[in-house]
């Protein structure tokens, strides 16, 4: 309930925190289920748009609240890099293979994010697939076609060909955006995209 009340209604939250929060530290905060299904919500509506780093220890969360907050929540995320979830007794033997089948699941969209893929939303592609996105197309940013073959290239080096499945996957448009003439870049041109390469960048840190 005090989750709840802390996120506020959708409208409440895009207003007060959407792009404010980058750590979110709830460790002991007694976060069961119930706390997983609301910060599923939050980052599946883009309330959580900014968060980097999750900390969930010492909660006590069962497989099934794993699953709604990997497959609900996490599956949306595009910026969230770290994310620790303890089950703290909650899983019993039988479920120990369901609970890594979940955290490696939960690692591979940790990667994903790591490798960019927030940049996959910057011109407002599958906008339509998610009804609170109210962003206007006008306002977003909108990366130069010369950019595409570093931002493949980074992706790649932090996760690999699965990075470049999802990607490409994603934004088959982007292989031949990639094969134009790209234009003399001066230092490190993925710094125009102003991402954070690692969850010890995050700046503005929350404990509860």
């Amino acid at each position: 309930e005090s989750l709840t009340m802390l996120l506020g209604n959708e409208k409440q939250a895009q207003e007060r925190y959407r792009n404010s929060w980058r750590e979110l530290h709830l460790g002991s905060n007694n976060i069961g289920d119930a706390g997983a299904k609301v910060l599923a919500r939050g980052l599946k509506t883009q309330q959580l748009s900014s968060l980097r780093v999750l900390q969930l220890e010492s909660n006590t969360v069962s497989v099934h609240g794993l699953k709604v907050l990997v497959n609900e929540g996490l599956a949306h995320s595009r910026r969230l890099e770290s994310l620790v979830v303890w089950d703290h007794g909650a899983v019993t033997p039988r479920q120990q293979v369901a609970w890594l089948e979940l955290e490696e699941k939960m690692q591979h969209y940790l990667l994903l994010n790591q490798a960019g893929r927030h940049v996959l939303y910057f011109d407002g592609h599958e906008k339509a697939a998610n009804q609170n996105d109210t962003t206007d197309n006008s306002k977003r940013k909108t990366i130069p076609a010369y950019l595409w073959p570093f931002i493949l290239e980074q992706a790649d080096e932090i996760y690999g060909t699965e990075a470049l499945y999802h990607f490409l996957n994603k934004r088959p448009d982007v292989i031949l955006a990639s094969e134009q003439p790209q234009k003399p870049v001066v230092g490190s041109p993925l710094k125009l995209l102003s991402r954070s390469n690692s969850p010890k960048s995050v700046m503005e840190t929350n404990y509860f």
